[in-house]
């Protein structure tokens, strides 16, 4: 004998305990609730909220969840972001609060210490593509060459690092550590710019909640603490994104034309960085052509940017 669900009228198996059309719990037809034994009550909530997780789980897998409102998901509130003019706001209460500011600068503070301290020596030595870029840069800041966008050495990278260790160079002193450096301060400022990008999308719990998982990642740490390109990469790309959600948000295309700007300087950090940037690109044409509400100048402020400060290097792919 089947059994008709009381909340959606589907028929289900006499042995089925949950609707499988709903998750609406299931009283065989005809047949009075079974008594349950008294429970302590501590475990009489614990089944209680147990019984409630599993109609709700179900009902998200079966389609159903849209009844309740949730927040939107990435890259769906990207899209948002980008439709939302001035004076609107994507979340309630979304300006940033004095804890917000103090945890993350504790964070950023954190991960000075953990990405700078004893770069002399921790890792010990120096990778073999470490030393060709720091060379590199040393000869390039003593004048002994301008390798223009794209070097030969560790089989051919882009040069933003190897002018940002330059710099470098000049400022400080030729070693290890100042080579380092050019590592470690870009995932320092990750962790305020990681913030402020999923400040944009989500709640301060979520952002905050991210700064300090890039804070901690072991990968992140190791990655800010040798020579590699890596972290410029992610650094630029992050600050791309955000400037240019922000910019949408508040009406700045210049915003979004400096979020344009440090995008298609990342073109210049690692070899891999176009793909990430082709897709982005690809996306925010998609979106031009079939969304018309995306269609404003701080997009194609972002894309002119990114596009002209990348020109010059993507003819060398």
């Amino acid at each position: 004998m089947n059994t008709v669900c009381p909340q959606c009228g589907a028929l289900n198996a006499v042995h089925h305990r949950f609707c499988f059309n709903c998750g609406h719990a299931l009283t065989p037809a005809g047949v009075p609730p079974a008594a349950t034994l008294p429970q302590p009550g501590r475990w009489r909530a614990f089944t209680e909220a147990a019984r409630k997780g599993i109609g709700t789980g179900w009902r998200a897998s079966r389609g159903l969840g849209q009844r309740v409102p949730r927040a939107p998901a990435f890259p769906g509130g990207v899209l948002a972001a980008l439709s939302v003019s001035a004076g609107q706001s994507m979340h309630t209460g979304s300006r940033i609060r004095p804890w917000e500011i103090a945890v993350v600068a504790a964070l950023t503070f954190i991960a000075a210490v953990i990405r700078a301290q004893n770069l002399e020596t921790v890792p010990p030595g120096i990778a073999n593509d470490e030393a060709e870029l720091a060379l590199e840069s040393l000869r390039v800041a003593r004048g002994e060459l301008w390798p223009g966008a794209w070097t030969g050495v560790t089989l051919g990278t882009p040069t933003g690092t190897v002018h940002l260790q330059a710099l470098l160079f000049l400022l400080l002193d030729a070693s290890i550590a100042t080579a380092r450096l050019s590592a470690a301060l870009p995932g320092i400022a990750l962790i305020p710019v990681a913030y402020l990008l999923m400040r944009e999308l989500f709640s301060a719990r979520t952002a905050v909640l991210t700064a300090a998982f890039v804070t901690f990642h072991v990968w992140l740490i190791a990655l800010s603490r040798i020579a590699f390109p890596a972290m410029p990469a992610v650094f630029c790309f992050a600050a791309g994104i955000w400037l240019l959600i922000a910019g949408a948000r508040s009406n700045r295309p210049w915003v979004a034309g400096l979020g344009g700007l440090l995008f298609g300087l990342g073109w210049y950090t690692y070899q891999a960085f176009p793909l990430y940037a082709g897709a982005v690109w690809g996306v925010l044409v998609f979106l031009l052509l079939l969304r018309p509400e995306t269609r404003r100048k701080e997009v194609y402020w972002f894309l002119g940017a990114s596009v002209a400060v990348s020109a010059h290097i993507a003819f060398l792919y």
